[in-house]
């Protein structure tokens, strides 16, 4: 639980103000936040315009929506994982059957006492991503921030979306028939660390499954992996971007991958290959896998590990 904050006291600080600085990362690496950097407006390069010009048209009108869990709260403030974010909403009590038939562990039930649905938490990474995404889009688009539990299709119709977080807090992106070559997918169990990326058309020297890596003696993480997904979106001339991690800190490394000079060069180098477009172009829908290395919960290293052109009109992914 300490990678969860307040969402909507650590979205607030975001926008007002930022201190921190992050120790400093290998020159390959992309752009690292500073508090210089969170004051002043940084200009998109030719690769972010290009990449990010759909969300600069005036209807537009871009969306961003951030995780947003749900959990079962006892009276001394411990925090249980449920099955589905669609239940109760903040303070609403759970009696004895509905807390057991939500929670991923009902053994937890049976000396918690009362419980009661918290739908205020987000991650730390989808906090940053937004803080990434202000200082890119700075004055040239008004970003609009929602929590992933308030999204309606409706929105989807009307904005232009990017999602900060994977499909373990975001069920209605979960279901929506989104086409992808990349999916997450994660275990029944809803073990915290046991899920993966998979790969649904494997290409030459491509893994069909990317796992978190954790350290054989003390478990602590060592790797993560993160999408970078640009997919039509459900009306025309609507786009879907999803940037996210198996874990919270994966989404933070693919938000500021993909808002940083070096990031956007780097994807458009690999994936106008595989696209096989001229002069480095994007291709317009793509989805890129990037492996996020960490060090004592933070990041380490973040590198492009492999990308796939998304066509329109090919098959909708199956989700779990």
């Amino acid at each position: 639980m300490k990678l969860l904050v307040c969402g909507a006291v650590a979205l607030l600080l975001v926008v007002t103000a930022f201190v921190w600085v992050r120790p400093q990362l290998p020159a390959k690496a992309p752009e690292r936040a500073s508090a210089a950097g969170a004051n002043s407006s940084v200009a998109p390069s030719a690769a972010n315009l290009e990449m990010w010009a759909d969300f600069l048209r005036r209807d537009s009108s871009p969306m961003v929506a951030y995780s947003n869990d749900v959990f079962l709260r006892t009276g001394s403030s411990d925090l249980l994982r449920v099955k589905s974010q669609e239940v109760g909403n903040l303070g609403a009590s759970a009696d004895t059957d509905l807390a057991s038939s939500v929670s991923n562990n009902p053994q937890l039930l049976l000396h918690a006492g009362p419980v009661s649905f918290d739908d205020t938490y987000t991650g730390t990474g989808e906090v940053m991503g937004v803080y990434y995404l202000m200082r890119m889009f700075g004055p040239r688009a008004t970003l609009k921030v929602k929590r992933s539990r308030l999204v309606t299709t409706d929105d989807l119709s009307r904005h232009d979306f990017i999602f900060l977080g994977s499909t373990r807090a975001n069920e209605l992106l979960l279901g929506l028939p989104l086409r992808q070559d990349f999916v997450f997918d994660w275990p029944r169990s809803g073990g915290m660390w046991e899920g993966r990326v998979t790969n649904l058309h494997p290409q030459n020297g491509e893994a069909k499954y990317y796992d978190i890596e954790r350290d054989p003696k003390t478990h602590t993480l060592r790797n993560d992996y993160a999408l970078i997904s640009f997919l039509p979106g459900l009306a025309p001339n609507r786009r879907i971007v999803v940037l996210a991690g198996l874990t919270t800190i994966g989404t933070q490394a693919a938000t500021e991958f993909a808002t940083s000079e070096e990031g956007m060069a780097e994807l458009a180098k690999h994936l106008a290959i595989r696209s096989q477009s001229a002069n480095n172009r994007l291709p317009p829908f793509f989805q890129a896998l990037l492996r996020v290395d960490i060090v004592r919960s933070e990041i380490l290293n973040v590198s492009y590990v492999t990308g796939h052109a998304i066509e329109p009109s090919q098959q909708v992914a199956q989700r779990r």
